[in-house]
């Protein structure tokens, strides 16, 4: 049984888990593909939008032609300047321009919208998961807590059991609580380094 409880801390000590550095909650959305996703589709609206916004200044604006030239008849160099553009196909190209703007915003607020969602529910989800590492660290450490009493209750019936006190089955009983506790903190160390693999840089 000794020879067990040797083999078994042995391998205990070199499967704990060491502490990895964790990702802050906006390093968390930032990596989460639904939201860069969402975010890429957020910049081409608005991107579209200012596309939108650009025809609409060009639509309502005549094109305006500056010429010169030498005119041989006058004997000097004229300039001047000529105005071009249809004053009811402006007004219409001005009309369909402001829809298109009014859409492409309302596709941005429906875009920003779905962005705040779901930078929302990541941030739920963060923390859920910061707060299930902080539980399995408590754990953890009311584990230790019974391992160091039940180290010392093993000792103490050891020694009851050398003083012919007590049988053999005594000391195995505690001796295979305490191979439980340990089994428990294990996979306790276990489960805390998975979580934070989750988290981790």
């Amino acid at each position: 049984m000794r020879l067990l409880l040797t083999i078994f801390l042995i391998v205990f000590i070199t499967r704990i888990a060491f502490a990895n550095e964790l990702i802050t909650c906006d390093e968390y959305i930032s990596r989460n593909n639904q939201y860069i996703t969402a975010l890429n589709e957020l910049e081409k609206a608005k991107i579209n939008l200012d596309i939108q916004k650009k025809e609409l200044k060009k639509a309502s604006e005549p094109e305006i032609h500056y010429h010169s030239g030498y005119d041989p008849g006058k004997g000097y160099i004229t300039s001047g300047v000529s105005v071009s553009g249809n004053i009811t196909d402006l007004f219409f190209n001005t009309n369909t321009n402001k829809e298109k703007i009014k859409l492409a915003e309302i596709e941005v607020k429906q875009k920003q919208s779905n962005l705040d969602d779901i930078e929302r529910k990541l941030k739920i989800e963060y923390t859920a998961k910061i707060n299930e590492i902080e539980r399995l660290k408590c754990l953890l450490e009311s584990l230790k807590a019974q391992l160091r009493l039940k180290e010392t209750q093993e000792k103490i019936v050891q020694n009851r059991f050398d003083a012919g006190l007590i049988t053999r089955d005594e000391v195995e009983r505690v001796q295979s609580e305490l191979i439980d506790i340990k089994s428990k903190i294990y996979q306790n160390n276990d489960d805390i380094k998975i979580k934070e693999m989750e988290l981790s840089r």
